[in-house]
């Protein structure tokens, strides 16, 4: 792994292509746009509904985020009239959403060698707002639904773990392998 560069910025592109790879192949959508995608140091995090999908090594430390304002719930999924069991289903759509495009992001070969592989933590969600402390790096967009009138915003950003993290994660990765 390369120690020295923990920017996301040359992998702008790879990131808005797995999103969009993703979401294409889970929902198949008549259209779906890619917005702008940009990398800075932190991700938004004031939405109505918000998944976080934690990952992470020995070295390093990620947060995936996806967001969506729902004021428009009911057209995500067209056959059903009953506001909160659409909110159930687009809550475990968007949570493979997450799953797949953080299995995707670890196949891009830059990502790979930068950051080695990691491993995701179970899918997390808010409402309203949550707190990410600043990254290292990361990236973000949007996945852009004209059929619906929405705008789904995926986010990805790491940072380089300080030593008492480091520590613990070894101390769970050898307490996996304990007794094999």
């Amino acid at each position: 792994m390369c120690k020295n560069d923990t920017s996301l910025s040359d992998m702008v592109d790879e990131f808005r292509a797995k999103a969009y790879e993703s979401f294409k192949a889970l929902f198949s959508p008549d259209q779906l746009e890619t917005g702008s995608w940009a990398s800075n140091k932190s991700l938004r995090s004031s939405f109505d509904y918000i998944l976080i999908i934690k990952s992470d090594n020995e070295e390093y430390s990620s947060i995936m985020c996806v967001g969506l304002d729902l004021h428009k719930i009911d057209q995500f999924f067209r056959d059903s009239v009953d506001s909160d069991r659409s909110l159930d289903l687009l809550k475990d759509a968007l949570t493979e959403f997450g799953n797949v495009y953080c299995g995707l992001i670890n196949d891009i070969p830059l990502f790979s060698k930068k950051y080695g592989i990691l491993r995701q933590h179970p899918p997390q969600e808010a409402v309203k707002y949550a707190f990410f402390s600043t990254m290292d790096s990361a990236v973000e967009g949007y996945l852009l639904l004209p059929e619906y009138g929405e705008e789904l915003y995926v986010g990805y950003g790491i940072h380089t773990k300080n030593k008492a993290e480091q520590k613990q994660v070894s101390k769970e990765f050898s307490t996996l392998f304990e007794g094999l």
